[in-house]
């Protein structure tokens, strides 16, 4: 996307318009994530009687359901209801959900809790431990990846933001891809670091094709999200069924 964006920025909005492809494909793969997270409940409830685990990956599949829904406002996307009137006089893109009407906050709360996620599972992974209690934690490449996410965002000026703590993170996988002679280890990092850092620099140098919203730049990024979510879920199943 970071490349249509350079050479054919009306394909770019196209994609990334609201109810464009990046959008949907952003919202399927949240879905997705949902019913992976289900059946790895399922799993856990059948094959271990484990009812705790059961419930805990419910809650989760039950919540990423629920951000599949926000993010196509209920079917307001396909079926072109009008927004009750309450709602729309306090969500900001006049839509069926709850998260427009502080688009902020959830952003902040998806950046902080992936940046958690990047940390602990670093953290893990350091001390030689692949799991948070019974909960498997991502591999290597899957935290990498979600250390990249937090570049896809709108740059009007470059300061220090909480989402550049996770390249951190990257860095301690850097130092020990080169210190075990790791090479696939430690270019990811590279490659990872790199490409953040090119990122912010097109955003913060094209910042103004943006126009005065920035919700589009943070599309890219959601969809992102909900891309590395299914291959981490996949990993949770598999987890779950061994």
């Amino acid at each position: 996307m970071t490349v249509i964006f350079l050479t054919n920025i009306d394909l770019y909005f196209l994609l990334d318009s609201e109810f464009g492809l990046t959008e949907n494909i952003g919202a399927a793969g949240l879905l997705v994530t949902s019913i992976l997270l289900l059946l790895a409940a399922l799993s856990y409830y059948s094959k271990r009687s484990d009812v705790i685990m059961a419930i805990i990956f419910v809650f989760a599949g039950l919540a990423f359901f629920w951000a599949a829904g926000e993010e196509i406002s209920w079917g307001q996307h396909f079926l072109g209801w009008n927004t009750p009137e309450w709602m729309s006089e306090i969500n900001d893109q006049n839509e069926t959900n709850l998260h427009n009407i502080n688009k902020k906050l959830f952003d902040r709360i998806l950046d902080r809790s992936t940046v958690i996620l990047v940390a602990i599972s670093t953290m893990f992974c350091l001390m030689g431990r692949s799991h948070l209690w019974k909960i498997a934690l991502p591999p290597v490449f899957m935290t990498m990846s979600f250390a990249l996410l937090g570049a896809y965002r709108h740059h009007e000026v470059i300061d220090f933001d909480f989402w550049t703590v996770g390249l951190v993170f990257v860095l301690f996988y850097i130092y020990r891809g080169l210190k075990t002679k790791n090479k696939l280890e430690w270019m990811a990092g590279a490659v990872v670091i790199g490409l953040s850092c090119l990122i912010v620099m097109i955003h913060y140098s094209n910042h103004q094709l943006f126009g005065t919203s920035s919700n589009i730049a943070h599309e890219i990024r959601e969809t992102a999200f909900s891309l590395v979510c299914v291959f981490y879920s996949i990993y949770l199943l598999k987890d779950a069924k061994k």
